[in-house]
């Protein structure tokens, strides 16, 4: 997999560790006074953006490179027909999915909702003690979006014939918080989902579920992405060769954070992207290429 910037050799991009991302995320509420809720729909927005250009056709979403997502007005699709298919887990992760799903709905592309959890007892929590996830279910319940709980509403083994003429998988199952292995309904939901490729593209949001952000080692099974679109900043974990295969084409969309936030808490990445992955690379291929044969090409 290659990676470039669109606008020079060398960038201003930053790397997190998840203590550090975290770290971010409460010093933007906490000392800017950014609502968690803003910061979300910042994200969604440049998710918004990739999904539309994959639904396209748009090479430039899976031309195999690292790109910076500039926030602007996104790219309709050339058809109203498709349909994507968005997973969503119980976090914030799950909350920037819901929050997509709204935006693409009101730009015009049919939605559907997979819930790994229960909503009812978030929905009927008092408003004002909702989390941001909390608030964007909330709102896609009252828009009736159509919403699929897995193990209540759809079994795993309905997902294939439910979902087989989806055009775009999103997957906002697990964000940067998790460590461990995916547990049951999720592990059979991620092999279902890579199971889809490569007749249907994956959009990853903020980093592959399943994948340690810190480690860029998968405990369990991960979801291996066409796309993934991470916010603020490069994860330690997407340098491993290992998290490659996972990841598919970076693209980085900032949130609302300062730059005074990113330059605090992350690590500026001072050397071209291309090389200093590819010089990664070149010292794990080895052992890697012992382990697995070869490493998987982008064309499949």
């Amino acid at each position: 997999m290659s990676r470039s910037s669109d606008e020079s050799a060398r960038t201003s991009l930053y790397v997190f560790q998840r203590a550090q991302i975290q770290a971010l995320d409460k010093a933007a509420v906490e000392e800017y006074g950014i609502p968690g809720i803003v910061l979300m729909e910042n994200a969604a927005h440049h998710v918004l953006e990739q999904a539309l250009r994959m639904i396209n056709g748009d090479e430039t979403a899976r031309s195999g490179k690292q790109t910076r997502s500039k926030r602007g007005p996104a790219a309709a699709p050339t058809t109203r027909d498709a349909t994507v298919l968005i997973c969503c887990g119980k976090g914030n992760n799950g909350g920037d999915g819901l929050a997509l799903a709204r935006l693409l709905h009101n730009d015009g592309v049919a939605v559907e909702i997979l819930l790994t959890f229960d909503p009812e007892p978030l929905l009927n929590a008092q408003p004002a003690q909702m989390t941001e996830a909390q608030q964007n279910l909330l709102i896609c319940s009252r828009m009736q979006l159509p919403m699929h709980i897995l193990n209540k509403t759809i079994e795993p083994d309905q997902l294939e014939h439910t979902f087989k003429t989806v055009n775009l998988i999103v997957d906002a199952l697990l964000g940067t918080g998790a460590a461990s292995a995916p547990r049951p309904p999720l592990n059979q939901l991620i092999d279902w989902i890579n199971g889809c490729r490569p007749a249907i593209p994956v959009l990853a949001v903020d980093i592959p579920s399943g994948l340690d952000c810190d480690t860029g080692r998968a405990p369990g099974v991960c979801i291996n992405a066409d796309v993934t679109v991470t916010f603020v900043g490069l994860k330690a974990g997407f340098f491993e060769l290992d998290a490659q295969m996972h990841l598919g084409d970076i693209v980085v969309g900032e949130i609302g954070a300062p730059p005074e936030l990113t330059g605090r808490f992350g690590q500026p990445v001072e050397t071209d992207l291309d090389d200093a992955l590819s010089e990664n690379d070149s010292e794990r291929a080895p052992a890697t290429e012992q382990r697995r044969g070869k490493r998987p090409g982008r064309a499949e």
